[in-house]
């Protein structure tokens, strides 16, 4: 009996080793293709995976030269245009600065005519004032001196014609007679009365 208990431990032993290789045989039959199958789909996914992931990154890696480019084709062209606004600024305050100077210099001309004007006119009027003086003096001594040689021409007259002392006082005392109703002219009473009588 324990012949029989060895001999079948030891067919169980050699059926436990058997049996692991039956298993691995019996799954090899059952899920061996569809395992080989797995692993290629597999293996198909990871390639296909792999090439969407490069075909990926060399998509956005264009994407991103070409947005690269733009932004900088972009920069260039707006820096560009900034320094053209800005050439054309500095050559408009440029020629405004020539304009102003040569403005400058020209209402500096006209200010040095124009003083030169306003003295010459200065010395114009300076000198009618002084010519038109000089006449004014030269006519006031001439019509002083017509004026003096009148009256003394008129003093002269008046001391040739002035009556006498005599004459004078035959003068006033005619006249006080003639104030008193005193004098009689001869021959005005004959005159009186033949104007009566012709009335």
């Amino acid at each position: 009996m324990n012949n029989t208990e060895e001999n079948k431990g030891a067919n169980g032993a050699m059926g436990a080793d058997g049996g692991g290789e039956n298993v691995d045989r019996i799954r090899e039959i059952l899920f061996g293709s569809q395992q080989r199958e797995f692993e290629k789909k597999l293996a198909r996914f990871d390639e296909r995976l792999a090439a969407e992931a490069a075909t990926l990154r060399e998509e956005s890696k264009k994407r991103f030269d070409s947005l690269n480019s733009y932004i900088k084709s972009e920069m260039e062209s707006m820096a560009e245009r900034v320094k053209a606004e800005q050439d054309d600024r500095v050559e408009k305050l440029n020629l405004l600065g020539r304009e102003l100077k040569e403005l400058a210099k020209v209402t500096e001309k006209r200010l040095t005519q124009l003083d030169e004007l306003v003295s010459k006119n200065q010395r114009d009027v300076r000198k009618q004032i002084l010519d038109q003086g000089e006449e004014l003096s030269g006519e006031f001594r001439r019509l002083h001196q017509e004026i003096k040689s009148s009256v003394e021409r008129s003093v002269k007259e008046l001391n040739e014609d002035k009556p006498g002392r005599s004459a004078l006082a035959n003068l006033f005392t005619e006249m006080a007679l003639r104030l008193n109703n005193e004098f009689n002219i001869p021959g005005a009473e004959a005159s009186a009365a033949k104007a009566g009588r012709a009335k």
